[in-house]
C-alpha cells in the first residue's frame, strides 16, 4: 500500500531526493487535491512535485521536528502549528491535506524556500566548510567574536538583518548571491577555485589581492590590466576569476575542460608552471608516456600552455563549444530518467518542445549508432540545430 509517511524517516539519510517520485503516490492517496492547477502559495507560483530535496533541506526539516513536535507522534498537528511562525500557510505545505505536518512535508517548505532564494547544495556545503573553520564554538553560526577574527572581510555583505550575528541562512543566501554573481559574469565555480588556488599561492604580503611583483610569480595568461577594475594595480580573487573565466572562454574550453587541466596542473609540486620528467616519474612510466601527447615542443617538459593548447584543439576538432555542451547537460539531465547518462528512445517526446527533444532527432544525432544520444552526441547536435 502506498504510504506517504514513510519518506519521513525513509528519506533522511539520503542526500538527493526528486519529489517526481513521490507523486504518483500521492496522486492515487489524494486524486482531488493533489498537484493543483492553482498553486496555493501566492508568494511564489512553484510545483512543489518539481523540486528536489537536498541533505540540508532534510537536516533543517528535522531540527524544525524535534522543536515543534514535543509528543514526538512524527507529525505536527493542528495544536503544535500554533508555535510555527508560518502556521498561515501550512495548508500550502500539508501535501496529503490530512491537517498534519510530516517530516518531509517540512523538508518541501525548506527546499522551496532555498529554491527562491537561488541557494543549491554547492552553496550548503560552502556553509558548512567556512563553519568548519570559523564556527568556534560550533553553535552554527558565526558569534561577533568569531567575525572580529577576519571572515568574512566584509560582514555586513552576510549579516542581513543587522543584529551582529551571521547565521547559517545568511551565509547561504550571501554565497548563493555572490554565485550567480559570478555566472552572471561568465565566471564558472572552476575559475574561482583556480583563482583562489593562485592568489594564495602567492599573495606575499596577504592582503588576498596580487600586486605586480605578485604576479610575476602568479604567471597570469592575459594582461591583468584588462581586469583590475577598480584600477588600484592589485587584482582581487574576482578580478582574477575574472581573467580565468575570459581566458577559458577564448579557448573554447569547456568547464570540464578546464578541470582535467586543474588537475593535471596539481602534479606541478614546484610551483613552477611546468611539468617536468621528474614530477611525471612518480606516476611510473605507463602514466609518464601518456604525458608526452601535450609536448608539443619535445623538450621533455609540459607547459600549462601546452596542456590548454592541445584541450583547446581536441575541443575545436569535436566541432562544439561550451554553449553547446552546457545546454546538452542540461538536455540530458532532463530526459536522462534512467540515470544512464544517455538519452534512450523511450525518453524523447513524440513532439518537439521548448527544452523536449523530440524522438525525430535520433536518426542525426545518434552518431555511433548505439541507438541512444549520448553527451558528445547530443552537443554536436546543437551546433547544427541550437535550442534555447
Amino acid at each position: 500500500m502506498c504510504d506517504l509517511n514513510r519518506f519521513r524517516v525513509s528519506a533522511f539519510p539520503l542526500m538527493v531526493i526528486s519529489l517526481a517520485g513521490t507523486f504518483a503516490c500521492v496522486v492515487a492517496l489524494f486524486p482531488s487535491t493533489a498537484r493543483p492547477q492553482t498553486p496555493v502559495d501566492t508568494d511564489a507560483e512553484v510545483d512543489l512535485f518539481a523540486l528536489t530535496l537536498v541533505a540540508g533541506d532534510l537536516s533543517v526539516a528535522g531540527r524544525q521536528m524535534t522543536v515543534h513536535d514535543p509528543n514526538e507522534d512524527g507529525f505536527i498537528d493542528a495544536q503544535e502549528q500554533s508555535t510555527l511562525q508560518w502556521r498561515d500557510s501550512v495548508k500550502d505545505y500539508d501535501m496529503n491535506r490530512d491537517g498534519k505536518l510530516t517530516h518531509l512535508e517540512l523538508a518541501v517548505r525548506q527546499a522551496k524556500l532555498r529554491d527562491g532564494a537561488g541557494i543549491t547544495e554547492f552553496d550548503l556545503n560552502n556553509v558548512k566548510v567556512y563553519l568548519r573553520r570559523h564556527d568556534a564554538n560550533r553553535n552554527g553560526q558565526l558569534d561577533p567574536d568569531e567575525i572580529a577574527k577576519g571572515w568574512p572581510d566584509e560582514p555586513s555583505d552576510f549579516d542581513a538583518d543587522k543584529n551582529g550575528v551571521i547565521t547559517s541562512e545568511e551565509m547561504a543566501r550571501q554565497f548563493a548571491f555572490m554565485r550567480g554573481l559570478r555566472r552572471e559574469m561568465g565566471i564558472e565555480s572552476v575559475d574561482q577555485t583556480r583563482a583562489i588556488s593562485i592568489v594564495k599561492r602567492n599573495d606575499a604580503d596577504n592582503d588576498k589581492k596580487l600586486d605586480v611583483n605578485e604576479r610575476v610569480g602568479a604567471r597570469l595568461p592575459l594582461s591583468a590590466s584588462r581586469f583590475d577594475d577598480d584600477g588600484d594595480d592589485r587584482l582581487s580573487i574576482m578580478e582574477v576569476a575574472t581573467l580565468f573565466s575570459r581566458h577559458r572562454r577564448d579557448l573554447g574550453l569547456t568547464v570540464p575542460d578546464q578541470k582535467k587541466i586543474n588537475s593535471l596542473m596539481q602534479r606541478d609540486f614546484d610551483g613552477d608552471g611546468k611539468l617536468a620528467d621528474r614530477e611525471l616519474q612518480i606516476f611510473g612510466n605507463e602514466s609518464s608516456e601518456q604525458f608526452t601527447k601535450f609536448d608539443a615542443d619535445k623538450d621533455g617538459e609540459i607547459t600549462l600552455q601546452e596542456i590548454e593548447t592541445h584541450f583547446a584543439a581536441v575541443r575545436k576538432n569535436r566541432g562544439y563549444g561550451p554553449k553547446q555542451f552546457n545546454v546538452a547537460v542540461r538536455l540530458i539531465q532532463r530526459h536522462d530518467a534512467n540515470k544512464s547518462k544517455h538519452i534512450e528512445p523511450s525518453e524523447l517526446h513524440d513532439s518537439a518542445a521548448k527544452g523536449k527533444l523530440s524522438k525525430d532527432i535520433l536518426p542525426e544525432a545518434d552518431l555511433n549508432k548505439d541507438g541512444r544520444i549520448g553527451l558528445d552526441e547530443l552537443s554536436r547536435y546543437l551546433v547544427k540545430h541550437p535550442q534555447d
